[in-house]
């Protein structure tokens, strides 16, 4: 009976946790650092530099070459990689989306070679690391989605609270504020 109880006490908590792990925006960048021959290189420098926001992050490659960094914000991003006896890798920009997983491969050339190691990677259209579906649309793409009017329950009117300033009250009410040049222009208007 005891044990029922912990049971039906510990069940609501573990659900309210996978519901907040669901609703996170973050991504993730991983990828193995690797020799001109596709060996890994393990204990590389990893530096994740954030162009959005102009900070840099850095992390060190595991013995088998990989690395991982979590909880990044979506956003644009650029990868580079060192190590003693390997030339710097060149600087590999990504863009992470909102609960992306994104794959990075870098390969480091050795520090005897001589030229130009240049890396380019685009971001993965398919998400092969897990499940996570996520997408992000601007304001003009948002006012360009297509509306379907044909229920019964749906008004036409229902479009307005896809544009920016747009406010929606708990009834469905859809109120534009008035700009403020509006009112300063025409305060002294009487019908």
């Amino acid at each position: 009976m005891i044990h029922k109880l912990r049971l039906t006490a510990l069940l609501p908590t573990c659900l309210m946790l996978q519901l907040a792990h669901a609703q996170s925006t973050f991504g993730d960048l991983r990828g193995i650092t690797r020799d001109p021959g596709g060996q890994p290189v393990p204990s590389a420098a990893v530096t994740v530099h954030s162009l959005d926001e102009n900070t840099d992050q850095k992390l060190t490659s595991g013995n088998d070459g990989s690395f991982r960094m979590n909880n990044l914000k979506p956003g644009h991003y650029q990868l580079t990689a060192a190590k003693a006896g390997f030339q710097s890798s060149s600087a590999i920009d990504v863009e992470l989306s909102a609960r992306q997983s994104l794959r990075v491969d870098i390969t480091l050339a050795l520090e005897g070679q001589s030229g130009v190691v240049a890396v380019n990677a685009a971001a993965e259209q398919v998400n092969t690391e897990n499940a996570a579906i996520g997408d992000a649309k601007g304001t003009n793409q948002i006012g360009q989605l297509p509306v379907n009017y044909r229920a019964v329950s749906t008004s036409p009117l229902a479009a307005e609270s896809t544009s920016a300033n747009v406010q929606q009250d708990s009834q469905g009410n859809v109120a534009v504020p008035r700009p403020t040049w509006w009112a300063t222009r025409w305060t002294g208007f009487r019908p």
